[in-house]
C-alpha cells in the first residue's frame, strides 16, 4: 500500500494508495501558492476576505497543530486519506483468509496476486500414521473413485477390436464403461476397481496408432468433524496427458505408468473456536 509500483502491469499507480496522497499534497503545495499570491500579491479586498476563508478553513481541519498551523489542515487531509486506505485495505486483506474463499481480485492488488496465506511444505512417510484430525481426510482419498478415459487417436481401430483385461496373478477380463469410434479416434472410459491396478489393451488387427490421450477423473467430497474441529474437501480430480509425436505411432507393445501424489493442504484457523481446513487432491 505504501510502494507505488512502476512495473506491469501499467495500473499499479493508478491503485496505489501512495500515489494518491502524494497527489493530495502536490494539490496542497498549489492551494499554498495560491494563499502566498492572495496574501502578498494581490492588493484586491476580495482577495484578503478570500486569502482569510481559506486560512480559516484549514485551521478548522488541522489534526496536526491543534487548530494552529493552517498549513496542517492541507497535510491532514492527506493523513485522513491514507488512514481511510489502510483501514479498508486492512478489512479487505482480513477477508481474504482462507485462499480457498477467494473470488476476485482487489482494488489495491494491481497485479491480481494478492491473498492472506503464508505457505509452508513438507513432505510425509507412508510409514508415519496421519494425526488423528488428519486421518478422515486421507481416508478419504484412498476411497475416491477414478475413472479412466483413454483415448486412441489417429487409428482405424473399432470397438469389437479391442479387449481389455486387469493384471493380477492372472488377467481379469475388464469390461468398460462406454466406448465410441468416431472419426479416427477409439475413445474407452474405465471404471478403476482400485488406485494401485495394471490394465492391458489388446488390439486385433495390424492398424497403426498415432497417439495416447489419457484422463483421470475422480469425484468431490465434503465432510464436517465438529468433535474435532475439522472441515474436509476432497477436490475433483480432472487430470489429462496427450502422448504423440509428429510423423509418428505407437510401437507394437508400448507401456504408460502413471504415478499419483496425495497433496494435502492444511489451513490453520485465524480464532480459536474456527474450524481447519484440510483440503485434498
Amino acid at each position: 500500500m505504501f510502494v507505488i509500483n512502476r512495473s506491469p502491469p501499467k495500473n499499479c499507480v493508478a491503485v496505489s494508495p501512495f500515489f494518491w496522497s502524494l497527489m493530495i499534497i502536490a494539490l496542497g503545495a498549489v492551494i499554498i501558492t495560491l494563499m502566498i499570491v492572495l496574501k502578498y500579491a494581490i492588493s484586491d479586498p476580495r482577495g484578503k476576505r478570500t486569502h482569510d476563508k481559506l486560512q480559516r478553513f484549514f485551521k478548522q481541519t488541522d489534526m496536526i497543530g491543534d487548530g494552529e498551523l493552517w498549513v496542517g489542515g492541507i497535510v491532514s487531509f492527506a493523513i485522513i486519506f491514507l488512514c481511510t486506505c489502510g483501514y479498508v485495505f486492512g478489512g479487505t486483506y482480513y477477508q481474504r483468509y482462507p485462499i480457498e474463499n477467494l473470488q476476485s481480485a482487489v482494488a489495491f492488488d494491481c497485479a491480481g496476486t494478492l491473498s492472506n496465506a503464508q505457505f509452508s511444505s513438507g513432505l510425509m512417510s507412508i510409514m508415519v500414521p496421519p494425526n488423528d484430525d488428519e486421518l478422515r481426510i486421507f481416508e478419504l482419498l484412498d476411497a475416491q473413485i477414478f475413472t479412466l478415459h483413454i483415448d486412441f487417436v489417429n487409428t482405424l481401430y473399432a470397438c469389437t477390436d479391442v479387449t481389455l483385461t486387469q493384471i493380477k496373478d492372472k488377467s481379469l477380463p475388464l469390461s468398460p464403461l462406454s466406448c465410441t469410434n468416431h472419426n479416427g479416434s477409439l475413445s474407452l472410459a474405465v471404471l478403476l476397481p482400485s488406485h494401485g491396478i495394471t490394465l492391458q489393451f489388446l488390439f486385433v488387427g495390424i492398424n497403426t496408432i498415432g497417439g495416447v490421450r489419457i484422463s483421470l477423473a475422480g469425484p468431490s467430497a465434503e465432510e464436517e468433524n465438529t468433535s474435532l474441529e475439522a472441515q474436509y474437501n476432497l477436490v475433483e480430480l480432472t487430470f489429462a496427458q496427450t502422448l504423440s509425436l509428429n510423423g509418428c505411432v505407437l510401437t507394437e507393445q508400448p507401456s504408460l505408468t502413471m504415478q499419483l501424489t496425495k497433496v494435502i493442504n492444511r489451513t490453520s484457523p485465524l480464532h480459536e473456536n474456527d474450524e481447519k481446513i484440510l483440503t485434498a487432491f
